[in-house]
């Protein structure tokens, strides 16, 4: 079965268990549609959703890079 899903790329920046902070590219994962409304993820919806979720992980300084639409293949 093939689904299809949107890696959405942002650069945010993190702070190290020693005090550093380091930048680096983290992905969000996420399906076409929603699932509690049914509708399709516009690009701002993919960039308002991943954001908050890498806010939810404690990352900051969040820049939208790309979004890859990418198949995968589930058993």
């Amino acid at each position: 079965m093939k689904v299809k899903i949107y890696e959405v790329v942002f650069k945010a920046t993190e702070t190290l268990q020693n005090g550093n902070e380091r930048t680096v590219k983290k992905s969000v994962y996420m399906t076409p549609f929603d699932e509690t409304t049914g509708k399709h993820n516009s690009p701002e919806m993919q960039i308002e959703k991943g954001t908050a979720a890498l806010k939810s992980e404690h990352y900051y300084n969040i820049t939208y890079l790309e979004t890859k639409v990418k198949t995968i293949i589930r058993a």
